[in-house]
């Protein structure tokens, strides 16, 4: 038995703390603080499903979280309920579960701000955008568009600092005004965990009651007195007692009075006390991750880069499985939306077509159809009519407006594309909302801990990291991995690398966003003609986890046509130590990048870097003003299959002749 199925089992065994606030009513304002392993997520996910019970639907909620790993967290939990009649059942499949990010994109469009402007900017920007509409006159068009919401929850409330926390605020005044009667919201969160909010600095603007989790509870508490309700979850269902008798105890210390330095000592001390992991970081993990959940956690992504490299060896070819190593790029279409049609020969998708396209690709490549994780077909309907602007009642939908808007925040539920790995390797901010059986913790190491860094913070990440474990937590000594690299600037600050120096060798990370040329993976002037295209596209279709985690070479050619023959780096799947199959080709900002770092230590441009992997297979569209001659198979879709990759390009430096 899984981790997750574990919970679900043990949640049928709910408490009065629980209980109470899964059945309060939906005019309830409600502040729920639950400990690691209270069973957070299946009081939210039970909540949700009593809220329908009441009579409410899946427009009546608003429902927010975090991270998108939270998103995914709950949205698998609400699937597996059981014992709920068929109508609730039927508006469980509606309910929208969305990230702070996305959702800030999705009003700020709906109310007429332009999405490519919005695309231009940050989420954050975003975000403190809608915040500002919240206070002018103007509010009365949110309130408008927001209406017939009748209840909120919002997830990881702990995390909500700066432009979040006031949006938390401004959004509850509007749809629960404190002063009526109606709308209610359920908050939950654990102050223990708070590891986002320290990080608003002064140079963010001015937050709303200042840019702590605490100002904002101080806030909301201010704001509604005694009609809040509040719920503490204190019992730990999730871990083992040993870890969650250790957990109640660091929890104490961190809600007391103590300063933020001795909360660190005490964590730093419990942290050291760990037993060493008894495992090697090597490919065997992914064999083990196939009984049980393992995460490794460390730091930074500099160490989380490191990790992955370790484990996954020098093995060309990945592991075969998913892989779940960082965040990846989250607007990055699904690779089954281009799989299934980026081939049309029509502007116009009907319904049944779809039917017929989804139903021939099951039948004729089921295990590629399996590894593509394409939905259940009404289910994939759904989620294609909604990314296209359209309604799931319209006949058709136009595949131009779908490949337009398909890398919009908000096209595609926030969990898609979420990897369900047995095992994750990420820092520890990205692990917030998962649960593993075992957890192994990279040791920290304060030479590489930032000078700024909050004390209290990092206390609370330490913490966060001890309770994403059910049955084990150990160690991973820090001399497990070589020192990872340090962060470096391009761009006149536009992109930020890790870059290491050592013995003649160059570790560079690459396949950061804008890295990768979407159409070159469709550029017939780049592949030679459009056969050579056409077989690509089908490779990467059928072979998609398989090239999870396979190992690419980027090749130094020079760009067609250009004056003093410019250089561009293609990316070649590695064949033994040699690039083999082309597949596409990285953006010139690698170039300038590489130039930038090489020149002044009087070193020429590698002609081969190596050790890039690629994370995963994903569907890329046409841009506006983008370079390349795309094929004309895509002509009418607009879409077809790309790559994101992830890792240290490796190079051994040469002096220029």
């Amino acid at each position: 038995m899984t981790t997750e199925e574990a919970s679900a089992s043990g949640s049928r065994r709910r408490d009065e703390a629980q209980l109470t606030a899964i059945g309060a009513a939906a005019s309830a304002r409600m502040l729920v603080l639950a400990g690691p392993g209270a069973g957070k997520t299946e009081v939210s996910a039970r909540r949700i499903s009593a809220l329908l019970s009441q009579g409410l639907s899946a427009p009546n909620l608003l429902v927010l979280s975090f991270s998108r790993s939270a998103v995914r967290t709950l949205t698998k939990r609400l699937a597996r309920l059981d014992g709920l009649d068929e109508q609730v059942l039927e508006e469980l499949r509606h309910v929208s579960i969305r990230t702070f990010d996305s959702a800030a994109f999705r009003m700020l469009r709906r109310l007429g701000s332009d999405s490519d402007e919005l695309l231009r900017r940050s989420h954050d920007e975003n975000i403190a955008a809608l915040v500002d509409l919240l206070r002018t006159p103007q509010a009365a068009e949110v309130q408008r568009a927001l209406k017939g919401v009748r209840h909120v929850l919002i997830d990881e409330v702990q995390d909500l600092a700066g432009v979040r926390g006031d949006l938390v605020l401004e959004l509850l005044k509007v749809i629960a005004p404190p002063a009526s009667d109606g709308a209610g919201f359920t908050l939950l969160g654990d102050p223990a965990q708070s590891i986002y909010g320290f990080g608003v600095r002064s140079a963010e603007r001015p937050a709303l009651h200042g840019s702590t989790t605490a100002d904002l509870l101080t806030a909301i508490r201010g704001e509604y007195g005694q009609v809040l309700r509040e719920v503490a979850l204190d019992r730990n269902f999730r871990s083992v007692p040993q870890i969650a008798m250790f957990l109640e105890k660091l929890r104490g210390i961190l809600r007391s009075d103590a300063e933020g330095a001795q909360k660190l000592a005490r964590m730093a001390e419990a942290l050291a006390e760990l037993p060493a992991a008894d495992f090697p970081l090597d490919g065997t993990l992914f064999d083990a991750s196939r009984s049980q959940s393992i995460a490794l956690l460390a730091r930074t992504n500099g160490e989380v880069l490191r990790v992955a490299q370790k484990v996954l060896g020098t093995d060309v070819e990945g592991p075969g499985v998913t892989l779940q190593i960082g965040s990846g790029d989250p607007t990055a279409a699904p690779a089954w939306v281009a799989a299934l049609l980026a081939c049309l020969r029509s502007g116009t998708l009907t319904r049944q077509q779809f039917t017929l396209i989804h139903a021939r690709a099951a039948g004729e490549a089921p295990e590629a159809f399996a590894a593509l994780q394409v939905p259940q077909a009404e289910v994939a309907w759904r989620r294609l009519t909604a990314a296209a602007g359209t309604t799931l009642e319209a006949p058709s939908l136009v595949v131009g407006d779908l490949a337009k808007r398909m890398s919009w925040p908000d096209a595609f539920p926030d969990d898609e594309g979420v990897a369900d790995s047995g095992l994750c390797i990420s820092t520890i901010h990205q692990s917030k909302g998962r649960e593993f059986d075992l957890v192994a913790i990279m040791e920290r190491d304060p030479e590489r801990t930032p000078a700024e860094s909050d004390p209290e913070e990092e206390a609370c990440v330490g913490f966060v990291a001890l309770s994403r474990a059910a049955k084990k937590v150990v160690r991973l000594p820090a001399e497990s991995i070589y020192a990872p690299p340090s962060m470096r600037e391009f761009g006149h600050g536009t992109r930020k690398r890790l870059v290491w120096w050592r013995n003649g060798w160059v570790n560079m990370e690459m396949g950061i966003a804008g890295d990768v040329v979407p159409e070159s993976f469709a550029d017939v002037a780049l592949h030679g003609s459009d056969e050579t295209v056409a077989e690509n596209y089908r490779f990467l279709a059928v072979n998609s986890r398989a090239l999870a985690g396979h190992k690419v070479m980027l090749r130094k050619t020079a760009v067609p046509g250009s004056e003093g023959g410019k250089a561009r780096y293609e990316i070649c799947l590695q064949d033994g130590r040699q690039p083999g199959r082309l597949l596409g080709a990285m953006h010139q900002n690698l170039v300038y990048d590489l130039l930038g770092l090489l020149h002044s230590h009087g070193h020429s441009l590698p002609k081969l870097i190596m050790n890039l992997r690629i994370a995963r297979v994903v569907s890329v569209a046409v841009r506006a003003g983008a370079v390349g001659e795309v094929s004309s198979l895509f002509a009418s879709s607009g879409m077809w299959l790309g790559l994101e990759l992830f890792g240290t390009g490796d190079f051994r430096t040469f002096a220029r002749g």
